[in-house]
C-alpha cells in the first residue's frame, strides 16, 4: 500500500498506523498528488490512501487518472470536506471515501474491508 498526504504530521500518523497493522505493508509514501500518481503507476499497490486536498492533484484526481490508465489499485480517499461531488466521483471508480475526522482507525478499517471484498471477488471468479 501507499499513503499520500501533504501534511507531514498526518502522513507520519498514517505510516505508523500501517506499520502496526500486521496485515498491511507500506511500500511508499507521497507528499503530493503527482508523487502519489507516480508511485501508483510504478508500484501498482493493492491500496492507495490519498488525502483529497493535496498540491498538484487532488486524491480523487489521482484515483481517476490511475483507474483510467488501467490500475487495479483500490483507492481510499480521505477528506475533511465531504461533498456530493466527491462521493459521486468516487462511486464512478469504486473508490472509498472516508471522513478524515473519523480518524486513522476508520481509514484502516476501510482498507481491511476493501481487501476482504477484493479477495472474496477473486475467490468467486476462480
Amino acid at each position: 500500500m501507499i499513503v499520500a498526504d501533504d501534511s507531514p504530521e498526518y502522513l507520519s500518523v498514517l505510516r505508523r498506523a500501517v506499520d502496526r497493522a500486521t496485515s498491511l505493508e507500506l511500500v511508499g509514501s507521497a507528499a503530493d498528488g503527482r508523487e502519489a500518481l507516480d508511485l501508483v503507476t510504478a508500484l501498482g499497490p493493492d491500496i492507495a490512501i490519498c488525502d483529497d486536498q493535496m498540491p498538484h492533484l487532488r486524491g480523487i484526481e489521482v484515483a481517476e487518472r490511475a483507474v483510467g490508465d488501467g490500475s487495479r489499485t483500490i483507492f481510499v480517499i480521505v477528506s475533511a470536506e465531504l461533498s456530493p461531488d466527491l462521493e459521486h466521483r468516487a462511486d464512478g471508480i469504486d473508490a472509498i471515501v472516508v471522513d478524515k475526522v473519523r480518524g486513522v482507525e476508520a481509514v484502516l478499517r476501510a482498507c481491511h474491508g476493501a481487501l476482504a471484498v477484493d479477495v472474496d471477488d477473486e475467490e468467486q471468479a476462480g
